[in-house]
């Protein structure tokens, strides 16, 4: 079917897009010329001094992680998180900060990297590209943050142990962006398992209780599905690469 939108309006224009990736193709189209302050992709202009790159590629687990196993798939995270890293650097002249070790992705240091590395003195338009394991819990709290999306970390040993060391998406990286300028702007490129459960009421609280920044997340699956080999950002990165018509911001 058609990927779900969801819109409101703020005081500052679009507060926030989210969509689930279930027709990949038109969503990447759609983002390659959507232009929000300043940013077109593609074959549009950029304006370089406000974009910044974020790419997380979490692929080098601890010896006793379970998610070390899936070697194949790691090596593929790791090989789309440097090839969207290049294309960054070659067509737009800007080094994206690409967090990839065992060390920079440990929970620890993500955590630290992400509350400490948004402050600017100017508005910026902020990729963010994060490409690891993902897994949907519930919390047993009847309140509006009853569930999250946990992104693996490093230093994660296994499914059921995400919970004490993954990234909270919602509470944890989504709330790093409040530290952005006010007129901010921030896409969220989500290529994980479960990608779209970060879609809940409490994020929808959350958004509306920030009317200074514009968020836009795309997920690579919906909640109860999985996301494979990091098609997700190889098909973006693809698509980018294309020729785009009609992109006449």
């Amino acid at each position: 079917g058609a990927p779900r939108l969801r819109r409101r309006e703020g005081d500052t224009g679009k507060q926030s897009i989210i969509k689930t990736a279930m027709m990949i193709h038109p969503i990447a189209k759609w983002a390659l010329c959507l232009g929000i302050a300043g940013v077109h992709l593609g074959t549009c202009q950029t304006d370089l001094t406000q974009l910044r790159v974020v790419i997380v590629a979490v692929n080098d687990f601890n010896t006793n992680s379970q998610f070390r196993e899936e070697t194949d798939l790691d090596s593929k995270m790791l090989a789309a998180g440097k090839n969207l890293n290049d294309y960054f650097i070659k067509h737009y002249d800007v080094t994206p900060a690409f967090l990839y070790t065992r060390k920079d992705t440990s929970a620890s240091a993500l955590r630290k990297w992400f509350s400490n590395n948004f402050v600017t003195t100017q508005p910026t338009v902020t990729l963010v590209f994060v490409l690891t394991h993902g897994v949907h819990l519930h919390i047993n709290a009847n309140t509006l943050f009853d569930s999250d999306l946990y992104l693996a970390t490093s230093d994660t040993l296994s499914e059921d142990s995400i919970s004490g060391t993954g990234l909270k998406a919602r509470g944890e990286l989504i709330d790093s962006f409040k530290y952005m300028p006010t007129g901010s702007s921030v896409f969220l490129f989500l290529d994980t398992c479960a990608a779209g459960s970060i879609d809940s009421t409490g994020l929808q609280h959350d958004l509306k209780a920030d009317p200074d920044h514009r968020i836009m997340i795309i997920a690579s699956s919906k909640a109860g599905e999985k996301s494979y080999d990091a098609r997700f950002t190889r098909t973006l990165q693809r698509l980018w690469q294309q020729p785009s018509r009609g992109c006449t911001h």
